[in-house]
């Protein structure tokens, strides 16, 4: 897992080196910036100083400087599959959805009013299948939720709109 911190300042044409970040070191997590902070949900990974790697079941935040990363807060039992969900940021709201535990997936779709803290589950959608490693990004104050692997591990090809 790489600590690499690169910034584009022009949609991602260039890239410049930020430098090393010394935590947290992750993958499989959802990473989603809202007014004024970046956050890192679940994944897997290292953090601090730790040498060992493994599920990382908290709520990771920065400034939108990127550099100074703090734990905020456990995200367990909150999300029991917090790895591969996707996120996204609307009207004030982060929004995390599915994701996979390593031995399922999730049908949850939840949402925070204050950065990721305290957390609510939303009404069940019978249309929103357990799935892990979907995309999921914001169109016209809608979420959109493409794709992603289905809990008996087959890809899903359908796309989901919700209206918070």
């Amino acid at each position: 897992i790489s600590n690499a911190l690169y910034a584009s300042s022009d949609r991602g044409v260039t890239w410049q080196s930020l430098g090393n970040l010394t935590s947290p070191q992750l993958t499989g997590h959802c990473l989603v910036a809202t007014a004024d902070k970046l956050l890192a949900l679940g994944g897997y990974g290292r953090v601090g100083s730790t040498t060992t790697f493994g599920n990382f079941d908290s709520l990771a935040s920065t400034s939108l400087s990127f550099v100074n990363w703090s734990v905020l807060a456990s995200l367990t039992p909150i999300f029991t599959a917090p790895q591969a969900m996707s996120c996204a940021y609307l009207g004030g709201k982060v929004y995390a959805a599915g994701g996979s535990s390593g031995t399922g997936a999730s049908s949850a779709v939840y949402s925070s009013a204050d950065a990721g803290i305290k957390w609510v589950l939303e009404p069940s959608n019978q249309n929103f299948m357990a799935r892990y490693a979907q995309g999921m990004t914001v169109h016209n104050g809608k979420l959109i939720v493409v794709g992603g692997v289905s809990a008996t591990g087959i890809p899903l090809g359908d796309t989901l709109v919700g209206t918070p």
